[in-house]
Order: C-alpha cells, then structure tokens, then sequence
C-alpha cells in the first residue's frame, strides 16, 4: 500500500507538471498573470516537485529494503526460463538432456546465477563473476530434493540475489513434466535515484 501510494503521488505531482507547461503558455499568450489564482507559479511548481521527490525518496526506501521474491517454472528438455532479476542480476532454470542418447529422456534441472557487469562476486565461486556467464549453483535430476544453503551473488551497484536451498525445491522427471523449480528469492536494489529539478523549467519562465 505505501509502494502504491509513493507511485500515486508521483504520477499526480508529474502531471501537475505537465499541466504547467500549458498553463503558463496561455498566461503568456492572453497576457494573463501567472501569479493569479489558478495558475502555476516557479514556486508552486517546486512544491509539486518536492512532494514528487518525497514520494520518490519512499519508494526508493521500499526497494532498497529486501524483498521477497517467489518463483515457479514447469520445463521442458531445452527450455530456460528466468526466475528473479535485480538490477544487473538474475537466475534462471534450465532444463537439460542428460539421457545421452538411450531410449526415453532423462531431464535434469539447474538453477544458475548471471550478471550483466564485472565484478559481481559469487559465494559459490568464492569470487568474481564473468560478465555474461551463467554459473549454475544447484542441479537435480532425481524426482524432488532441495540443496540447503545455495549461493549469493551482489553486483558492484549493490544490486543483490540470495537464493537458498531450504526455500527452494528442484524436481525432474516428475507430475508430467521434465524440470521444475519453486521456491523463494531475496533481492536487494542498490542503485539510489536522482531527484527531479526545475532548473530548466525556471529558466525558460525568467526568459519569457
């Protein structure tokens, strides 16, 4: 509810904004006062924009805490499907052939961690991350098991994924499908927003 509220005003405070443009336009035009009641002033627009920039601030406070992020993917051999982003990060499930070539197929499930820049570490590796490269972290190809104590993975935005085994379950070869994968992410934001600024909007109206 407070994440809704914060977007709310945010989108009420911008298309006060918005509204201002045209207003101080036909002021301009008619020769009317933009200081008149009604009308949008550089000091009334700073306070839209301040309470733009409050609400901003909360929702950023929102997503800078850890969230909870639940996820289920149903597989067939060769599909992939990914289960949370963050930021740069995410991890995906992958469904594998490891039937090597015998009559019938036999699947097995990975989950796998990615990271989009340099300089991620990675508990698992105990290290850092290459750029663009999945690093599986949990694998099963028997009919249900969870692997305790999975991977963390913090981006050096701060962006940050944990998965672990203990809320996560991998099953293959099972309830009519070939990979699947539940479970529950913890995501972390770490890039702060900038705030909004009237400097432009200010000098065009000292032109005018």
């Amino acid at each position: 509810m407070k994440a809704l509220f914060a977007v709310s005003l945010l989108a009420v405070a911008l298309v006060g904004c918005g509204g201002s443009s045209s207003s101080n336009n036909s002021g301009a035009e008619d020769g009317g006062d933009q200081s008149s009641e009604g009308g949008l002033t550089t000091d009334n627009m700073q306070d839209v924009l301040d309470q733009a920039n409050t609400a901003r601030d909360e929702l950023d406070a929102l997503l800078e805490a850890p969230q909870k992020v639940p996820f289920l993917a149903r597989l067939n051999i060769g599909e992939e499907q990914t289960l949370v982003t963050q930021g740069v990060l995410s991890a995906k499930a992958t469904c594998i052939d490891i039937s090597s070539g015998q009559d019938g197929s036999e699947a097995e499930v990975e989950v796998s961690y990615i990271s989009t820049v340099e300089g991620t570490l990675n508990t698992e590796e105990g290290g850092y991350m290459e750029q663009n490269t999945d690093y599986p972290f949990a694998s099963r190809s028997s009919i249900a098991d969870i692997d305790i104590d999975e991977g963390s993975i913090v981006a050096p935005t701060g962006d940050h994924i944990s998965i672990n085994g203990e809320t996560m379950m991998l099953s293959a070869n099972a309830q009519g499908t070939d990979c699947m994968v539940a479970g529950m992410a913890f995501v972390m934001k770490g890039v702060e927003a900038g705030e909004f600024s009237i400097t432009e909007l200010a000098g065009s109206d000292d032109e005018r």
